[in-house]
């Protein structure tokens, strides 16, 4: 359906672009179709062209509640706002940008917010290098020769006070500002001059930011670990120094206004102590290994507060009195006061632990903070708390969970496993903190619609840190392996459970062997649990990368006993429970139970060896790093060749094993596979990440794609999307014939698309539709260019790719091929050209627009089945690229264009226009029409189109005379058309004049239904309205009588019912 769209040109030549609803779909060559027309066939070997994205399935994850040291608050102004990531970043205190903050890469290391709201950035202004303690004869580094710190302004922006910390400059990590009276703060640090001025690890700084002179507390002999100055203007200082000011003062010390110490404060065992507070009624505070303390305003009668459990790492590191005579404590500790409180809590000021508080929500079961321990943390005026640890964190006055907290950009997230179960509920794993708003640290349940169940709430559980494989039970309980997770009882696991509620089961206990990892579990209908990895014990028992629990969740004694795999550093990568009960193993090994199995076998039901199944001589030698079987017992496999840079390679196997040749076997060449898919039909999918010395660049390498297989190995035409970046880590097939991609990918054929998403619609059996592919025409100057028009329809732009072929048709028996191809694309808004593609410079533009493009290019043509084009095949990375054929790969936003093909000779040409985008979306190409020269023999128009999915009803048209009423001369007088059906060579139909054909009514009604412009009474225009089979066709338009001329071919999709 549509209309007439002119598309003027600024040369005087028009093409039309007509609205129909004709979408190009990817195919593969047949050469004896392109030796005869010049045209090329589809094979139609997977039909996936209903698959879309499902545009209602976006669950939003996000990582930052809880993420890495680069992913924390630095500090926070007066007014709550929050400073982070090293102070490039800040937010309102709802989590949304402060667009006024906008601070250059400068090479900042931290960034402080003094009490007066000014900010303080800290830099590295050198580097040396030193000598290695191991070997003094050799230089070690970088050394940090020197920093500065240096007063910002509003925006974030370094201004001229500042001052430099010479070459020992602390590096505030380890120390901190702290406010004084009138605007001073005070410092310290490990430096021992500031701007010049001799100031060892303590000086007084004044608000402008220069030094305070008359403040100096002579020389420390070691490090101050922490200050807190009194109300009355007295400062107390501890650390590691065992002499301040000349005298022997170790650890502890009082120092006046001045800087000159306090004799009147002698306190009890002054060494050894951790971090000193004075609370709210004049007691100081003092943290000692295991313990805190209380005492006078001197620093003596020590009483014991509380007792605390540290997890190893010494020491309280800091206090905050507040209300009432209470403080806040933080620190490495799991209980304190026989209260579990890891890391914070709020002791009354009888030394009891208030239970009001608790900030376990965040603390007891997750990750960690950085360090081992909370390193500050900062109250707000209302009472809230902003704990500084790795994670964006705020807290209500109780300990809980700030939710009005809800950052806009959190880091991305990063999905790296997927379950489904059997209501078709999904669980993912991964690197993410939150989902949809709710906290899910690590491990999530989303129902069918992408929502978050709020019955499964593992809280701000991470369940390991590096999460390889998650499988589902009939109870539908959730098994989590990966590397060693740390648990909220400090036991560190590679394989845990989470009860159908999401709370980890107490009750398991698995030990394994130290650096061990669990990188598959699958789970039967008994409930018995199969695992593999790199491991050698489990519970003692010796099992060499494979293992089995019982449905009690004890080892099975029985199972993979000893050493049944064997091979050099044996790892079991893939577990699948087939449809008949048996087990597909896939790793790096050599045999089973002494039986030569190379990297993949099947177990029967019972146990033992499918002696059918012998993929040996596929695998010969191979690792297989990922795989899938079918129903019928198949499988799709990726596997690996080598240890460094290891080459990778995908294999369809049949039920015996034996290796299906692949059509295009170059698709996967220097790429990772990340995980394979099978869909019903054999349809195989293979994630790809293309890689360079197996690093994958993504300004040396074409994006990650999908890439599907038939049983057969001819590849896919259809479902091929690409992800803006990183790539999909995990697939998962629905029973509903969608498949769900996870990964850390954040958009995918430039729609926004993050971390997961579903691909619907491959089970559906789409109605039939014709899909346009190429025109072959004469090519000259002037009138005789060849000229093509298209409409990118929907509402977001199309990746189109669009070839100009000249050169390469040589190959294919076409004398007198163009020799020189020129192709220019113009939209109809704009005169000026959007692309020009020179003989062998191609235009690439956008993202594509990279060191090396033609690599990404060239993998394009063979993910959308196109021929290759002469001398563009290269053997490898950074190979050269030499053809003469014309090339534009471009992003066009929805409308009309028109492309130009022209040469230096007057010669056959074929014009390509390709939808390069995988996905189907509210967008596709329709083409409409293409307007040549007609002359003699070979001279002329030809016209390729497919008929797919079942019969369909078209109108096909040879205009020439109506040419006239858009103003072309030299029009073709008497046009006539033939339609062949390419596979039979058979002629279908053909036509001179389209009032001679008995249905000029119908013709006339169905031109009035597609939008296309009339044929006066009378005229010598063809057309004709035919029902074909699906199949390839050709529209040949030649002259009557030797007549030559300006035509137009056109192919319209014509309703059923017509």
């Amino acid at each position: 359906m549509g209309s007439l769209i002119p598309v003027s040109d600024p040369s005087g030549e028009r093409g039309f672009a007509m609205r129909i609803q004709l979408l190009i779909r990817q195919f593969s060559i047949s050469q004896r179709f392109l030796r005869w027309t010049g045209l090329f066939a589809l094979s139609a070997a997977i039909s996936l062209q209903a698959a879309r994205v499902d545009p209602d399935f976006r669950p939003v994850f996000g990582y930052g509640f809880g993420g890495d040291d680069f992913n924390r608050f630095e500090a926070v102004m007066p007014d709550g706002r929050l400073v982070l990531n090293n102070g490039y970043e800040r937010w309102f205190v709802d989590g949304s940008l402060d667009p006024s903050y906008d601070p250059p890469n400068d090479g900042r290391r931290t960034l402080r917010v003094l009490h007066t709201g000014q900010l303080v950035a800290h830099y590295r202004t050198g580097d040396t290098m030193h000598p290695c303690k191991e070997d003094p004869l050799m230089e070690c580094g970088p050394f940090e020769e020197s920093r500065e710190l240096v007063w910002l302004d509003s925006s974030g922006r370094k201004t001229d006070v500042g001052f430099d910390l010479g070459p020992d400059g602390s590096s505030l990590s380890s120390g901190e500002f702290y406010p004084y009276v009138n605007g001073q703060h005070l410092l310290y640090g490990a430096f021992e001059s500031v701007n010049g001025i001799t100031r060892s690890r303590l000086a007084r700084i004044n608000g402008d930011g220069s030094v305070d002179t008359s403040f100096d507390a002579g020389f420390l002999s070691n490090k101050v670990r922490g200050i807190w100055p009194q109300a009355d203007g007295k400062i107390l200082v501890w650390g590691n120094f065992i002499e301040f000011g000349g005298q022997s003062l170790p650890g502890l010390v009082r120092l006046k206004s001045d800087g000159t110490i306090d004799s009147t404060f002698t306190p009890d065992s002054p060494s050894g102590g951790g971090p000193v507070a004075e609370d709210s009624e004049g007691r100081i505070l003092r943290a000692f290994p295991g313990a805190i303390y209380s005492s006078d305003a001197n620093g003596t009668n020590l009483e014991l507060l509380v007792e605390y459990e540290d997890s190893g790492r010494m020491e309280v590191k800091g206090f905050l009195p507040v209300e009432d005579g209470a403080f806040l404590v933080w620190g490495d500790f799991i209980r304190i006061g026989g209260v579990d409180r890891p890391f914070l809590a709020r002791v009354n000021t009888d030394g009891s632990v208030d239970t009001g508080f608790n900030a376990n929500a965040v603390l007891a079961s997750g990750p960690r903070p950085s360090g081992g321990y909370l390193r500050r943390i900062h109250r707000m005026d209302d009472g809230r708390l902003v704990p500084f640890v790795t994670g964006l964190w705020r807290l209500m006055p109780d300990g809980s969970v700030d939710s009005s907290l809800q950052p806009e950009n959190l880091s991305a997230a990063s999905i790296e496993a997927i379950a489904v179960q059997a209501d078709g509920q999904m669980v993912v794993a991964g690197l993410f903190t939150q989902a949809n708003g709710l906290i899910r640290s690590g491990l999530v349940r989303l129902n069918s619609s992408g929502v978050v169940d709020p019955m499964f709430d593992p809280g701000n559980q991470v369940v390991a840190n590096e999460i390889s494989s998650i499988a589902v039970g009939p109870d539908d309980a959730v098994w989590v392996g990966g590397g060693p997770a740390e648990l909220p009882t400090n036991r560190r696991a590679r394989l845990v459970r989470h009860q159908p509620d999401g709370a980890i089961d107490p009750d398991l206990h698995l030990e394994f062997d130290e650096k061990s990892v669990v990188r598959t579990v699958a789970v039967d209908s008994l409930g018995r649990v199969y695992f593999g990895g790199r491991f050698r014990t489990v519970n003692g028992h010796a099992r060499n990368g494979l293992a089995r629990l019982n449905a009690d969740h004890t080892v099975d004694p029985l199972f993979a006993d000893g050493i049944a795999l064997t091979g050099l550093e044996v790892e079991v990568t893939h577990l699948e429970i087939l449809d008949d009960g048996g087990l597909l193993v896939a790793g790096a090994f050599d045999a089973w139970q002494g039986v030569r199995r190379w990297g993949l076998f099947k177990l029967n039901a019972d146990g033992e060896l499918n002696t059918d199944f012998v993929p040996n001589e596929a695998l010969a030698g191979l690792r297989v790093a990922a795989a899938a079987a079918h129903e019928d017992g198949s499988v799709g496999v990726a596997s690996l060749n080598g240890d460094y840079n290891p080459v990778s390679a995908i294999h369809l196997l049949d039920p015996l094993g034996h290796e299906v040749a692949l059509k295009k076997p170059s698709l996967a060449d220097h790429a990772d596979i990340l995980d394979v898919v099978v869909l019903p039909g054999g349809v195989t999918i293979f994630s790809v990440v293309p890689t360079s010395d197996g690093v994958y660049d993504p300004d040396r390498n074409y994006p990650p794609f999908l890439l599907a297989l038939a049983s057969d190995g001819e590849p896919g035409n259809r479902f091929i999307p690409e992800f803006d970046s990183n790539a999909v880590k995990a697939m998962a097939a629905l029973s509903d014939g969608s498949i769900v991609l996870a990964g850390d990918f954040d958009g995918v054929d430039g729609m926004d698309f993050a971390n997961l998403m579903r691909v619907v619609g491959l089970d559906q059996a789409p109605g039939p539709r014709m899909a346009n592919i190429s025109t072959r025409g004469f090519v000259s100057d002037g009138d005789r260019q060849l000229i093509a028009g298209f409409v990118v329809e929907g509402t977001e732009p199309q990746r189109v790719l669009i070839r100009g072929v000249g050169p390469t048709l040589e190959d294919f028996g076409i004398e007198h091929a163009l020799a020189h191809p020129v192709l220019e694309l113009r939209s109809s808004s704009n005169a000026e050209p959007i692309a020009v593609s020179y003989p062998g410079d191609w235009w690439i533009g956008d993202r594509y627009n990279a060191p090396k493009p033609k690599s990404r290019v060239i993998d394009m043509f063979n993910r959308v089945g196109a021929f290759d084009l002469t001398g563009s095949a290269p053997s490898g990375p950074g190979h050269p690229i030499s053809t003469y054929d014309a090339v534009v790969m471009v992003d066009l936003d929805p409308g009309a264009y028109t492309v130009k093909l022209s040469g230096e000779n007057s010669a056959i040409g074929l014009v390509e226009v390709f939808n390069a985008t995988g996905v189907e979306a509210d967008r596709r190409i329709t083409n409409l029409s293409t307007r040549g020269w007609i002359g003699l023999d070979n001279e002329r128009l030809i016209g390729g189109f497919v008929v797919d999915r079942g019969p369909k009803r078209v109108l096909v048209r040879a205009v020439g005379p109506s040419l006239e009423g858009f103003g072309v001369t030299g029009f073709l007088e008497d046009p006539q058309i033939r339609i062949i059906q390419t596979d039979t060579v058979e002629e279908v139909d053909a036509n001179d004049n389209w009032e001679d054909t008995g249905a000029g009514t119908a013709i006339t009604e169905a031109t009035q239904i597609v939008g296309a412009f009339h044929f006066d009474t009378g005229s010598l225009d063809s057309a004709l309205i035919l029902d074909l089979e699906p199949g390839n066709y050709t529209a040949i338009v030649s002259g009557v009588g030797g007549t030559t001329g300006i035509a137009l071919v056109e192919v319209y999709e014509l309703p059923d019912e017509l």
